[in-house]
């Protein structure tokens, strides 16, 4: 980048604190910002700085690869996973007479992909003031659009695959709360079905609700009296994730009252490529936009590895 300022790790910073708005960096920063957004190509270039942060935050919003097996595909790749089964046998057999052969074998899972797509849009006069504040809430913003987006098709995909498969063994029912019986319940039929460690998720207040159990070491209790947040219990990781809705339906995508219990290698996922950007103004209200578009997807393939508790 030009003058070797890293615009969104001095936004990143700013927005923590780390920085003030009195900082010689912010200070350079908000120059060179407003220096750019006063040319077409400068613009551009803001558009870039956005997408190339959307691209380094992924792995910290994206919750697919804790489910499945996940990688991420440059263009030019073939997006494809290998699919290796069990296949060898073992046999009793009377001593030096023949045994059958057996050999492990593959089948090959053609990854499709949905782009995923925001598009902030703020007064041009405010992007080319140059101000630090109003670009780290456009940056976080985004991200956090995104990450939402995200998030919502993972439950979808889960509720839909469940709604599939109607298997009522994983399947259980919790009346008022969750029940510490079911969630052990649920981790150990995972971990016994699949072999994986699995990952419990679903809305933080129902995850919170956990923090009651029993079967916490005193360094993870003294770990969730600092951050209020869990890591683990017995083994499986917890994913609590704040509401996730559509703003313009009211549409709630993270259930408040189901818990997922999710094998950590139920399918697979990834993305293909990096975030493509572009933006434009308008003269209609003196308006600036950029638009993200980045390629992912996930598909859920083991019924075994996916146990749901409803609380009624």
């Amino acid at each position: 980048m030009a003058k070797d300022i890293n615009l969104f790790e001095i936004a990143e910073k700013y927005s923590t604190g780390e920085l003030s708005v009195n900082d010689n960096k912010v200070k350079e920063a908000e120059e060179f910002l407003a220096e750019l957004a006063s040319t077409e190509d400068g613009r551009e270039e803001i558009a870039e700085v956005i997408g190339i942060y959307l691209d380094k935050q992924w792995a910290k919003f994206d919750i697919a690869p804790y489910l499945c097996h996940y990688r991420n595909f440059k263009l030019g790749d073939k997006p494809e996973f290998r699919l290796k089964k069990k296949g060898i046998k073992a046999y009793w057999i009377a001593p030096n007479s023949y045994t059958p052969k057996s050999r492990n074998y593959q089948e090959t899972l053609t990854m499709e992909f949905e782009t995923i797509s925001a598009r902030p849009e703020t007064y041009l006069d405010e992007i080319k003031a140059g101000r630090i504040q109003g670009f780290a809430e456009l940056l976080r913003d985004t991200r956090d659009a995104v990450r939402d987006g995200i998030s919502g098709k993972v439950f979808t995909l889960l509720g839909q695959f469940y709604n599939a498969i109607q298997n009522s063994n994983m399947f259980t029912v919790d009346t008022g709360s969750l029940s510490e019986a079911s969630l052990k319940n649920a981790i150990d039929t995972v971990f016994y079905k699949t072999g994986k460690r699995p990952v419990v998720i679903g809305d933080m207040m129902l995850t919170n609700q956990i923090m009651e159990f029993n079967g916490f070491t005193e360094e993870a209790k003294e770990e969730i009296r600092k951050t209020g947040k869990l890591g683990a219990y017995r083994g499986a990781t917890i994913l609590g994730l704040p509401e996730v809705k559509d703003e313009a339906t009211g549409k709630v995508f993270v259930p408040q009252n189901r818990l997922y219990v999710v094998s950590s290698k139920i399918g697979y996922g990834g993305t293909y490529g990096g975030t493509k950007s572009g933006q434009e103004s308008s003269i209609d209200d003196w308006s600036w936009n950029a638009r993200m578009d980045k390629s992912w997807g996930m598909t859920v393939t083991d019924p075994e590895g996916l146990f749901v508790i409803e609380i009624q």
